[in-house]
């Protein structure tokens, strides 16, 4: 829900240049000719002080060096505590390249319970553009940073293809407010729907029951569609948390949310009489 581990922002996938970004700030990498000499390198950061890794980690992450969608600091491949074979390429059950099925694998399976809402992206706009909307240059300067964050390749004919397919043709003038409704589903699609579908074709079995909801956004958001949102508005919805900040969640919001508590009740309970069974209780 609301993100995905293979998310292109869930990972970082330059950690080694963004190391050595921080060495350098932390004057860590003159102390060696060769800059391939990276057990020195490690050694002086394992010894500096954490004021200077703080104030190097502050000059990498500067806006010259910022990437609007893409991690600098945070979880990253190195082959050790995260081996990187769910993103290995290979021939899934579906016939597509891509993470490799558990089942695949010869692992253990469970029920997989997985979903998308839609607009999780309204979070990147400015607070003027969430009331007014969009013109052509500020979305293709939205589109065109995404598509640099999160593709080394072919960034052109990629950037074009979402224009193209996010664009609604049938309209003879593009108002600012359709502009940013595409514009927002484009880039809710690339970070959070694509990745959580792909999870979940991965996690799931035919031997397995297999869930996916999709909730649409004006069922969470309403007034609140482009206002004072936040990404995970979905799972507060799913987890009953409208009755505890009743503040935040309008009434036909908690109406709803007591609409689904009985599903969530009995989800919980033949989940735990599993547990129970599996465990010869």
């Amino acid at each position: 829900m609301s993100g995905s581990a293979l998310a292109s922002w869930a990972l970082v996938n330059d950690a080694n240049d963004v190391a050595l970004q921080v060495a350098q700030a932390a004057d860590c990498v003159h102390l060696v000719g060769d800059r391939s000499d990276s057990e020195t390198i490690l050694n002086c950061l394992r010894d500096a002080p954490l004021e200077r890794i703080e104030q190097a980690a502050a000059k990498v992450g500067r806006p010259g060096s910022f990437r609007r969608f893409r991690t600098i600091f945070g979880p990253s491949i190195d082959g050790v505590v995260i081996r990187g074979q769910h993103l290995s390429s290979g021939s899934s059950s579906s016939g597509s390249g891509g993470p490799r099925k558990r089942s695949e694998d010869g692992r253990p399976t469970y029920d997989c319970l997985f979903g998308v809402s839609g607009f999780e992206s309204s979070y990147q706009l400015s607070e003027l553009a969430s009331e007014q909307g969009l013109d052509g240059v500020e979305r293709d300067l939205l589109l065109r940073a995404f598509v640099a964050d999160t593709y080394r390749f072919h960034q052109t004919e990629i950037f074009l293809t979402l224009v193209n397919e996010y664009t609604d043709w049938e309209r003879t003038v593009q108002h600012p407010i359709s502009i940013r409704e595409s514009t927002v589903e484009a880039l809710s699609d690339g970070q959070f729907v694509a990745p959580a579908i792909l999870l979940g074709d991965t996690l799931t079995s035919p031997d397995k029951n297999s869930y996916f909801y999709v909730i649409d956004p004006a069922i969470i958001q309403g007034a609140r569609r482009y206002k004072d949102t936040s990404v995970g508005d979905a799972v507060g919805f799913l987890y009953m948390t409208s009755f505890m900040t009743q503040s935040y969640w309008a009434s036909h919001e908690r109406v709803r949310a007591s609409i689904c508590m009985p599903y969530k009740i009995e989800e919980k309970r033949s989940k735990t009489n599993k547990l129970m069974k599996d465990m010869d209780y």
